[in-house]
């Protein structure tokens, strides 16, 4: 097993472990979430947060909000640290990138994603995003 693949499992795993449980029951009615990284300390990630959080009342989506810095932001005021590995996993690597505000589509029983954003966007261009995303067959299957 190459170390890129060994690391990307573990952060998976945090993940599934820091999720809440609500996210590993049987009873959820969601395949999929919203991931939400941020910082506390970031103005954009201040501006952005109530966008996320209308977005995923429309679209019934639960959010995890993950802080990287700690720190909270408005809707977000008990966040779930984001660990190195959690942070490896989502905003390094090929493709990624280290801006945030960033948002990512989860399968939460696979626990494979797609980034659909990163850095300060509009409510209407988040929601586009994320619909086409979930009604978009390629990435769907991608995340199976």
């Amino acid at each position: 097993m190459n170390t890129h693949f060994k690391s990307t499992l573990l952060a998976l795993l945090l993940l599934l472990v820091s999720l809440p449980s609500t996210a590993n029951t049987s009873s959820m009615r969601h395949e999929y979430a919203i991931v939400f990284i941020f910082q506390g300390s970031c103005g954009y990630c201040h501006q952005f947060a109530p966008s996320v959080t209308e977005v995923s009342r429309t679209l019934s989506l639960p959010v995890y909000g993950f802080s990287l810095d700690g720190g909270a932001v408005p809707g977000y005021e008990v966040p779930i640290t984001a660990t190195p590995e959690i942070h490896r996993t989502f905003m390094t690597g090929a493709g990624s990138s280290q801006v945030v505000p960033a948002t990512f589509l989860i399968n939460v029983n696979s626990r494979k994603f797609a980034r659909i954003s990163s850095g300060l966007i509009s409510q209407d261009v988040l929601y586009q995003s994320l619909s086409n995303a979930l009604s978009d067959p390629d990435v769907q299957e991608a995340l199976r």
